[in-house]
């Protein structure tokens, strides 16, 4: 990882990390539909705008994974509720902290302008792109 980028950078990436990781207080979500994951992303990742910025450079050479659709497949599977209660937003948490676990035990690691990213965060800041430019 790049030690000399600005704290806000960095803060950023650790908040994502313990937004993702933790048990965060979960919101009830009405009309979450799989087509559109613009709805509950903002309660999965926190600073969008910045999260954007790292998907679109994550996405840069990879156009075959910018699709919401693709994306959210890779991330969420079938797991994807129509409309969530309490419990499904946690569920979604669950599934993305052992899907970065998982990148983390395999190796699977993206490096997005010097800093080593798992391939899951990577995607969630893809997904978060594709849907903001939309």
């Amino acid at each position: 990882m790049r030690l000399d980028e600005s704290g806000t950078r960095r803060s950023f990436l650790i908040g994502t990390f313990l937004a993702l990781a933790s048990g965060l207080p979960t919101v009830k979500l009405l009309g979450l539909q799989r087509a559109e994951p613009r709805r509950w992303l903002r309660h999965l990742v926190p600073r969008m705008a910045a999260a954007a910025e790292i998907g679109r450079r994550y996405l840069h050479g990879r156009a075959a994974e910018a699709s919401s659709s693709w994306l959210a497949e890779r991330l969420f599977g079938d797991d994807l509720p129509d409309s969530p209660g309490f419990g499904d937003l946690a569920a979604l948490r669950r599934r993305l902290s052992e899907l970065r676990l998982a990148d983390f035990q395999s190796g699977d690691l993206v490096f997005v302008d010097g800093w080593a990213l798992t391939r899951t965060e990577a995607r969630l800041m893809a997904l978060v792109a594709v849907c903001a430019a939309r």
